[in-house]
């Protein structure tokens, strides 16, 4: 039995890569912000605020307590936010990196020295983003692209620091998901080119799975248009 935690699990992307992994063979194990749920979701579904790394390692210590071990973290919790460098001021800076790095960051972190201490190493899977890697989108979303960057760089230390345990940190860089209120926003789009929420479902269980197992490719771009 493979544990799979999940953060930002009950979004668009979140409920298709929970439905993924609900067969046989795995246990899914969700986070959901303060707030979001008057109660548990799910049996497994513990509330938990990201940037609290306090609140982080009382999450892991429980799962290793309760289940013996982590072997897939899928770190899809983040926030958006536009805007150029004319309206990039250090409050949407830190808010942004708050968002969509440290909330990786922490449960990453720790994952990671548990996995190290597994004879079956593991998995994490981080969620990319094109104006990261691009700097002409980039430039429209400052603070957006600089705190999604963050999180290639801690792919590379991570797997840099896996060796020799058997534990690969990947990035998936998705282009525009195809979700309601992407399509409410880009009514004049092409969404044939548009990637869906199962294919990057798919995606992820892939690599992490038994037939990715010898994958170490630490970045994978799904986009067409």
């Amino acid at each position: 039995m493979k544990n799979v935690l999940i953060t930002g699990a009950y979004g668009n992307l979140g409920n298709a890569v929970r439905s993924e992994y609900n067969q046989p063979g795995y246990r899914v194990i969700t986070t959901y912000e303060p707030g979001t749920f008057q109660t548990p979701p799910e049996p497994n579904a513990f509330q938990t605020n990201l940037s609290d790394e306090n609140q982080v390692a009382d999450l892991v210590q429980k799962i290793i307590h309760d289940f013996g071990s982590i072997d897939i973290v899928i770190l899809l919790a983040g926030g958006f936010d536009g805007g150029g460098f004319e309206s990039c001021d250090a409050a949407r800076l830190h808010k942004m990196i708050e968002l969509n790095f440290e909330t990786a960051y922490h449960i990453a972190r720790l994952s990671f020295n548990q996995m190290k201490n597994q004879t079956s190493g593991g998995r994490i899977v981080l969620i990319g983003a094109r104006p990261a890697l691009i700097p002409q989108m980039g430039k429209d979303y400052v603070a957006y692209a600089l705190s999604k960057s963050m999180l290639f760089k801690l792919a590379d230390l991570l797997n840099a620091a896996a060796a020799p345990a058997d534990i690969v940190c990947s990035v998936i860089v998705p282009g525009t998901i195809d979700t309601p209120s992407n399509r409410k926003y880009n009514p004049d789009a092409d969404y044939s080119k548009w990637v869906k929420p199962e294919s990057i479902a798919a995606m992820i269980r892939h690599i992490t799975g038994p037939e990715g197992q010898a994958m170490r490719e630490p970045v994978i771009k799904m986009y067409a248009d």
